[in-house]
């Protein structure tokens, strides 16, 4: 029996009572299971905007959006149920339920990796509601989790097969975003593990790619060689104003991620 990635999320967690486990399936029910993960997210929300239909052509779109951090900064600029508004947008919590980990999930910090103190792990679910002038009002659920991107990537994505539909690596250089120490966009060495159709990304940030690290953990470094880590090509789609940090391409970018083997430029790679 394969659990699909609601499942295999829900496996991990501790819902405080009956009517919030309710709530989780009815929220998810009969839904594809595409999952968007943006790493160091912050307050930042955009990617609800970015990948909407109407901003971008995809074959495939997420139906839940995780983001990740280690600190709790969406909560600061809060003012009752908004978490942003501007001139053009606002996006407000329609529900919200708090949920704890289960002793299926093993929490961790790296010192290497996170130079401030560990934190408690938290997990909120949460129904927004979105009001852009140009792509209209729509709602998604966002599963926002307080704890180091690494090890949300190591315990659940890794040891439970989760799969990232689309991965967002925006500013996950060597500043906060990245713990102080590791630019995350080592991640995305492993988008052929993970069967990551799309990836929102910029520059190198502001420090080299945290490759090492993938031979720090045994975990990572066995994941990297495995055989299920196909090799791929990255096809540009559309350039998008978000990041400011572009110094060789511009800003940020959104590209589709394609299996090396399968795609029809390899013959030109090849020749």
């Amino acid at each position: 029996f394969k659990m699909n990635n609601f499942e295999i999320l829900k496996s991990v967690l501790s819902f405080a009572n009956e009517n919030d486990e309710q709530y989780w399936d009815n929220l998810f029910r009969n839904k594809e299971d595409n999952i968007l993960w943006y790493l160091s997210a912050g307050r930042d929300f955009r990617d609800l905007l970015f990948f909407h239909p109407s901003y971008l052509k995809q074959e495939i779109y997420p139906q839940l959006f995780v983001h990740t951090d280690f600190l709790d900064y969406y909560k600061k600029d809060i003012k009752g149920n908004i978490l942003y508004e501007d001139k053009k947008t606002k996006i407000s919590i329609e529900n919200k339920i708090n949920i704890n980990f289960n002793n299926e999930f093993h929490y961790f910090t790296d010192p290497r990796i996170v130079e401030l103190k560990p934190s408690s792990p938290k997990v909120s679910l949460m129904e927004l509601k979105i009001e852009s002038d140009v792509l209209g009002t729509f709602y998604r659920p966002l599963l926002y989790f307080i704890i180091e991107n690494n090890n949300f990537f190591e315990e659940i994505i890794l040891k439970k097969h989760l799969s990232i539909s689309h991965l967002v690596t925006i500013r996950v250089g060597a500043g906060l975003g990245g713990g102080g120490r590791i630019n995350f966009r080592y991640i995305e060495f492993f988008l052929g593990l993970i069967g990551t159709k799309y990836i929102a990304s910029d520059n190198y940030g502001r420090d080299i790619i945290g490759f090492n690290i993938i031979f720090r953990h045994p975990i990572l470094r066995d994941a990297y060689f495995s055989d299920v880590n196909k090799p791929y090509i990255l096809k540009f789609l559309k350039e998008i104003h978000w990041s400011n940090y572009g110094i060789f391409q511009g800003d940020a970018f959104v590209a589709e991620v394609l299996s090396y083997p399968n795609n029809p430029m390899r013959k030109r790679f090849e020749q």
